[in-house]
């Protein structure tokens, strides 16, 4: 019986594996999948910061935009332009509820990515996390530090060389 039950948690064990070693399921934890959006047919429109812009989906991941600020940690909420005008250059945009992460998450986010992101709070969201890059976008409900890592390593300079079928 032993020999039975062993052999069976075995298989188990490679079946889930396999399984999940097979999933195209890019969700992770709390996150949703990973959203690949249409370029928006004004992306080549610049702006200034401030002005009023419609974009097909929000937060937006391509369209009219302004120069966005550099990589690191900002104490104010980015206008829509701003946002588009980081994904534009190649660069990750994460902003986060406030009121939705735990003090230490927010901490190890801010001091473990802001080289790497634009990185600020957005009262305005209905996610506690929302990344983005250029036409992608992934949700969060709660702080996935792996998901973050992830994002950021396969968005950052996805449009380095601004091609229309980036």
């Amino acid at each position: 019986m032993t020999s039975a039950r062993t052999r069976s948690l075995a298989l188990l064990t490679t079946l889930s594996i396999f399984a999940s070693a097979c999933s195209t399921d890019s969700s992770s934890g709390d996150c949703a999948r990973v959203e690949r959006e249409s370029l928006a047919e004004d992306s080549a429109v610049h702006v200034i910061a401030s002005a009023s812009v419609r974009y097909s989906s929000l937060p937006p991941t391509s369209g009219a935009h302004s120069p966005g600020p550099e990589l690191g940690v900002y104490e104010r909420t980015l206008s829509f332009p701003e946002q588009v005008g980081v994904l534009e250059r190649g660069d990750v945009v994460i902003q986060f509820d406030p009121g939705a992460l735990e003090p230490h998450d927010l901490d190890f986010l801010r001091s473990t990515y802001a080289t790497d992101a634009v990185i600020f709070p957005a009262t305005d969201l209905t996610d506690a996390l929302v990344m983005t890059a250029w036409r992608t976008r992934q949700r969060c409900r709660s702080f996935d530090s792996d998901a973050v890592a992830s994002f950021i390593s396969e968005n950052r300079e996805a449009n380095i060389a601004h091609p229309d079928d980036n």
